[in-house]
């Protein structure tokens, strides 16, 4: 097989996995530090990346469906993640969302989850989460072709 050959066809490969990649949805509270619960599952604290699979989640009409998650902050407050839930529009949001829950302001003890999220902030071994999104993204579409098995996908 020549040389060009075998690029191309490791090049539509590279990008056919990247177009599969999955959705990031970042769900973040205030304040942060909240446990993450998505299906009665734990996830860790806010903020926290989710990757979801749109292999089989994307409905045609370009919503992918979301599991059901809230944050619960260490005073028992505890907040749903609200966008039209449990669907994300990612035809208009290709690069990901960031969803933010709101503790209840009638809820006790808001001084308890502050000092809590004081004190994971500067414990040791915190990692701050990244910030994938820069502060001004001008508007872009993706493009996808399939050529036999294989899915090409442009981005302008």
């Amino acid at each position: 097989m020549k040389p060009i050959v075998k690029i191309s066809i490791l090049s539509l490969s590279i990008l056919s996995a990247a177009c599969e990649s999955g959705y990031s949805v970042l769900y973040d509270s205030f304040p942060q530090s909240a446990k993450l619960i998505c299906n009665g599952q734990d996830q860790g604290y806010t903020p926290r990346y989710l990757s979801y699979s749109t292999k089989d989640k994307v409905h045609s009409d370009g919503y992918l469906k979301t599991w059901s998650c809230y944050a619960l902050w260490t005073s028992g407050a505890r907040a749903k993640y609200q966008n039209y839930f449990s669907n994300v529009y990612i035809r208009q949001y290709p690069d990901g969302v960031e969803l933010t829950a709101q503790r209840p302001q009638n809820y006790p003890n808001f001084a308890v989850d502050m000092q809590t999220d004081n004190m994971r902030k500067n414990a040791p071994d915190h990692t701050p989460t990244p910030n994938f999104w820069p502060t001004y993204q001008a508007p872009r579409t993706t493009y996808c072709n399939r050529y036999g098995t294989q899915v090409l996908c442009n981005t302008y």
